[in-house]
């Protein structure tokens, strides 16, 4: 076989796999196709809350919320040095680029994240 039957060969085969990645992308199933069953509205659901909130949780005060999901996404594992204040930060994290450190999540308004606006929030 001469070398450019080859390459057309090649580039025919890149294009047919090519073709079939972006027709997946395109095309292919959603990101809920995969969780099986019946799709509902939003409106009509009835069953327990789609944002997986604990029921006893739905109407609780913005603190016992705030415990729950501190807990749930394990906050204090990374804000908290060893032997440390919990939350006071200073968890090192050695990159390959340098280290950082990991903030201080407390509501101290000096140190922590007790002074902060809504705006900080969304900016960070």
């Amino acid at each position: 076989m001469s070398k450019r039957r080859i390459a057309l060969i090649v580039v025919a085969a890149l294009i047919v796999v090519g073709g079939g990645v972006f027709a997946w992308i395109a095309f292919g199933p959603g990101a809920m196709d995969f969780a099986g069953g019946h799709k509902v509205a939003l409106a009509d659901y009835n069953g327990p809350s789609p944002t997986g909130v604990p029921a006893d949780l739905a109407s609780a005060d913005p603190v016992a919320h705030g415990q729950y999901l501190v807990r749930a996404a394990d906050c204090q594992a990374c804000h908290t040095a060893k032997g440390g204040t919990p939350f006071a930060g200073g968890l090192p994290f050695n990159l390959p680029f340098g280290t950082i450190w990991s903030p201080n999540i407390t509501p101290d308004r000096e140190t922590g994240i007790g002074g902060w606006s809504d705006q900080q929030f969304l900016a960070a």
